[in-house]
């Protein structure tokens, strides 16, 4: 069987070495692999020429590697083989959906050599495209502003120490979402649109998010007095509690337009987003993705 593990040359030192250690585990196991860069001058037409009897594509990062393939793959209207989206970045959201804790070569690659995959759903704002989450207000930026080579040294952990640095700048922002329909006006600190369960290494931000149901999951977080507030919330969101907290506006929708006030920026799936205003859209079952628990 032949794999295509795509990567980005910036990743820090400890990535390398654990991306050398991963390929030596794949051709171990008696697979085929290329290896080609995110960076790469002719990223497509090497991309293109490597997917003849490909079995798999391996996005070795974070969520930012895997949003680079993704919107890839749907601009140009690509119909590969299924996606593997190794945890190997600061950020590893949707691969935890996809497969829980679990960072162990072998077991993933079982899950390839049985044929293991279904088709999931792709998130669509304006012309850009994501695979787990789209978010506005506050820490949505973290990932964005970290500097690199923290990210590289801390981990997870140079988020929090950035969200903390920040946290005087945030304040509640005004969205207006509507449905075609009709349109509500929220008042948030904090705007999440999931395709995943998870972001920002929080896992059950929404518990009862499925990749196949054709559905985004749109979670605001609004009546706060004061942002010390918040910290009463953070152990229901830990526990996947929150969301019949008051403080919590939460629908399930699978299209819906959205603009803000001034200044307030978007990103997806851990990357600088589109300006508003948005128009957000499911793309039901549009990629197909490898995964160990089948109840995705």
């Amino acid at each position: 069987m032949k794999l295509l593990m795509i990567y980005n040359p910036y990743a820090g030192h400890a990535t390398q070495q654990n991306m050398a250690r991963v390929s030596r585990a794949i051709r171990d196991q008696g697979f085929e692999l290329a290896q080609l860069s995110m960076l790469d001058d002719d990223f497509s037409d090497h991309f293109l020429r490597l997917l003849d009897n490909l079995d798999g594509v391996i996005s070795f990062g974070g969520d930012g590697t895997l949003n680079f393939l993704v919107n890839y793959i749907v601009t140009k209207d690509i119909d590969p083989p299924p996606l593997i989206p190794y945890p190997s970045g600061t950020a590893n959201d949707f691969a935890h959906h996809i497969f829980g804790d679990s960072h162990d070569v072998t077991a993933i690659l079982t899950a390839v050599g049985r044929g293991s995959y279904q088709y999931v759903d792709v998130g669509q704002v304006n012309e850009h495209y994501f695979i787990n989450v789209l978010g506005a207000g506050l820490f949505t930026d973290i990932a964005v502003v970290t500097k690199k080579e923290l990210k590289q040294k801390y981990g997870m952990w140079a988020y929090w120490l950035e969200a903390l640095k920040n946290l005087p700048r945030y304040h509640p922002n005004t969205f207006f979402i509507s449905d075609g329909h009709t349109q509500e006006t929220i008042e948030a600190y904090l705007l999440l649109i999931l395709n995943g369960r998870g972001a920002g290494g929080f896992k059950s931000l929404a518990p009862m998010s499925s990749l196949t149901d054709g559905k985004l999951d749109v979670i605001a977080v609004t009546e706060v007095e004061s942002l010390l507030g918040l910290a009463t919330l953070f152990p229901k969101i830990l526990m996947g509690e929150h969301l019949s907290d008051h403080r919590i506006r939460f629908l399930q929708m699978d299209r819906l337009d959205i603009d803000s006030s001034a200044g307030v920026k978007s990103v997806i799936d851990g990357e600088q987003g589109p300006d508003f205003p948005l128009t957000v859209q499911v793309l039901p079952r549009r990629l197909p993705c490898f995964y160990l628990d089948p109840k995705i």
